[in-house]
C-alpha cells in the first residue's frame, strides 16, 4: 500500500509561454517478507522473493516549458 501527494503550478513568463511544475511525493507502508519459498532456483517470470524488511519514500520533481500557437 501507498499514498501519493502532490502539488504543481503553471506561471505565465511572456505571450504564449508558460513555467510549469510539479512535485509528487509517495510514501510506502513498511512490510516484511518472509517467505518459505526456495529462492535458489531461477523464477520464470523474472521475479524472485528476498525476504528482509523494506521501507521506502519517494519524491518526484518535473519541470516544463509550453509554447502555444
Amino acid at each position: 500500500d501507498r499514498q501519493l501527494f502532490s502539488a504543481g503550478f503553471a506561471y505565465g513568463l511572456a505571450e504564449n509561454w508558460t513555467l510549469e511544475g510539479g512535485y509528487m511525493y509517495v510514501l510506502f507502508d513498511d512490510r516484511r517478507v518472509a517467505s518459505t519459498v526456495d529462492q535458489s532456483g531461477n523464477d520464470p517470470n523474472g521475479t524472485r522473493t528476498l525476504n528482509g524488511d523494506y521501507s521506502a519514500n519517494v519524491h518526484l520533481f518535473g519541470l516544463g516549458i509550453r509554447k502555444t500557437f
